[in-house]
């Protein structure tokens, strides 16, 4: 395999427009919030619902403090070198990466450090369709509030048995890679994944060094991050977002906070509500979100383990007043759908990141729940996503 060239590159990067990471890099940031703006009002306009201006991030670079790139290889002589980096636009080819216009500079450095210390240690790098190789994937986390970083090397296989050799060389240059930056290491694990499959983690973590979480804090609240659990990635407008859905939650009324990740928007919207009970079906997640409550001194929320779709049927006629839906891209499934129907559940507050998926699922509810409105939030600069709050009430 040969790495793949960017035809005439963007002079705001090298990379661009191969990249599939960013695809906005050759407008100004104004056309790219009206473009998204627009993309969200023609889909749901026409379902009756008003949309607001889109809510600009904060900062357009640098902001993406979770990193999950591929390994992959070019040919060298008779052997292979690692490359690591986005997957070209279309393709599995993956780009080998020198710059990013939008991770924090603290994690592109340990990102290129890395890539550069497989190439020296010889690691071979996993073929996904031979099955053979080592590295899959690189999984970075920092914490905007302590500069705390995580390392995740996800691999085919187990920890290897000279791991502490790898550790002599790896250690001294990530600690090299983060002068000058406000990053500090806080942790490097393995995660095997041994499976045929485009998911990326495998579950099974295993220790190298240091603590497998960062701690973060957003607004007055902590957190501890691990590499499953599921955290926003921009945090200078996670705020704002979160801000938009507590602003849509009724004083004192009692909330359900579905698909609630490590309960970032459960505790975000607990001084508002009367109680909060978040479903997750990330055991890890829950027992984060258990454990963030906990030491956050917040009484009034509570977590269940478990599908969303299960958990609701019953739920839904325990007299909730609310619900905050923050779902995959997919959007909602059919079982959550009836149950919210049939359901005497007086608000939804959804958050959104697949535009396409809420209105499908807008027009779903349309019947038993009328749009008030919908808010654009431009949490991904530079790339083509946009996340939405839509707000329901029960007709």
């Amino acid at each position: 395999m040969t790495e793949p060239k960017s035809p005439n590159a963007h002079p705001g990067c090298r990379h661009f427009p191969l990249c599939g990471g960013c695809t906005f890099l050759a407008h100004t940031y104004v056309e790219e919030c009206y473009r998204k703006e627009s993309h969200v009002r023609d889909l749901l306009t026409p379902m009756g619902c008003r949309v607001e201006r889109i809510l600009p991030s904060p900062r357009q670079d640098d902001w993406r403090h979770k990193v999950q790139l591929p390994f992959g290889k070019i040919r060298s002589g008779k052997g292979h070198l690692p490359t690591l980096g986005c997957y070209a636009t279309g393709s599995h080819d993956v780009v080998d990466q020198k710059e990013c216009r939008i991770q924090d500079k603290a994690l592109s450095n340990i990102a290129w450090t890395i890539r550069d210390w497989a190439s020296r240690e010889k690691i071979p790098v996993y073929d996904e369709r031979t099955g053979s190789g080592y590295l899959r994937h690189l999984l970075l986390r920092k914490a905007h509030s302590t500069g705390e970083i995580l390392v995740g090397l996800v691999c085919n296989g187990p920890r290897p048995l000279h791991y502490r050799a790898l550790l002599k060389t790896l250690l001294p240059a990530c600690e090299k890679a983060l002068r000058g930056t406000d990053g500090k290491l806080a942790g490097i694990v393995q995660d095997v994944n041994t499976r045929n499959t485009n998911v990326v983690l495998g579950g099974e973590e295993v220790p190298w060094w240091g603590r497998n979480w960062i701690k973060e804090k957003l607004g007055p609240y902590s957190f501890h991050v691990e590499l499953s659990t599921f955290f926003q990635v921009n945090p200078y407008q996670t705020p704002h977002l979160y801000d938009l859905a507590k602003a849509a939650v009724p004083h004192g009324s009692r909330a359900l906070d579905a698909y609630c990740g490590m309960g970032t928007i459960a505790l975000w919207i607990s001084d508002k509500a009367s109680q909060v009970l978040g479903l997750e079906e990330n055991p890890r997640s829950v027992q984060a979100a258990r454990a963030a409550a906990k030491a956050n001194n917040v009484a009034n929320v509570d977590f269940a383990c478990g599908d969303v779709a299960e958990m609701m049927p019953k739920l839904a006629h325990e007299g909730w007043d609310v619900v905050v839906l923050d779902p995959p891209r997919k959007g909602i499934d059919e079982r959550t759908f009836a149950s919210l129907l049939e359901s005497r559940i007086e608000r939804i507050v959804y958050v959104s990141c697949n535009p396409k998926t809420l209105a499908r699922d807008m027009e779903l509810l349309h019947e038993v729940y009328r749009p008030l409105y919908a808010n654009p939030v431009d949490m991904f600069p530079r790339t083509e996503h946009v996340e939405t709050v839509a707000v329901f009430q029960r007709r």
